[in-house]
């Protein structure tokens, strides 16, 4: 008979926890079709499962923001160490202002974490915006046959920072 009670009591937490998961994943899904790009949105947004527990634009915009400040730091760590490698060669040039551009380009989303967490949602929004620049900007440095080594890591970034922005946006208005 205890065993029953467990069984039950068990398939309950279950079915609970189920029921609240696809909850919260029809959350992630409305909020992300009020943005530019529903399908990133999602993707980035489910990418991290303690997003299941949010309840809050807000909270979906600081795991999007620190999610994308996160992968500009490393696209700004990537492009410093090719530099470095390709030193004296003539990738080395495109690559040094890549990595310029991304070290503003983190500094302008750390900004954008700060402003968020204090409410100031256009200020954040604009740091985002001053942030988007890097990617484009780094794969127009490889001019003069030189093929850009951070393409797809460029338009991953790029494609972060667009949803940020437009969660932002919604925070915004």
């Amino acid at each position: 008979m205890a065993a029953d009670l467990r069984l039950v009591l068990g398939l309950l937490i279950v079915l609970s926890a189920i029921r609240s998961s696809s909850a919260d994943a029809r959350f992630i899904k409305n909020t992300c079709k009020q943005t530019e790009t529903p399908d990133k949105c999602v993707a980035l947004l489910e990418s991290v499962k303690w997003s299941f527990n949010v309840t809050t634009v807000f909270g979906l915009t600081e795991i999007a923001v620190d999610l994308t400040k996160q992968k500009t730091a490393q696209v700004f760590s990537l492009v410093s160490t090719l530099r470095d490698q390709h030193s004296g060669e003539p990738i080395e040039e495109p690559l040094g202002q890549c990595a310029e551009l991304y070290s503003n380009a983190v500094d302008s989303m750390q900004d954008a974490a700060d402003n968020l967490g204090s409410h100031l949602y256009a200020e954040a929004t604009k740091s985002v915006e001053d942030a988007m620049t890097a990617p484009d900007s780094c794969e127009a440095a490889f001019g003069h046959g030189l093929k850009s080594p951070v393409t797809k890591e460029d338009q991953i970034v790029s494609a972060d920072m667009s949803v940020a922005y437009d969660l932002l946006d919604l925070l915004a208005s």
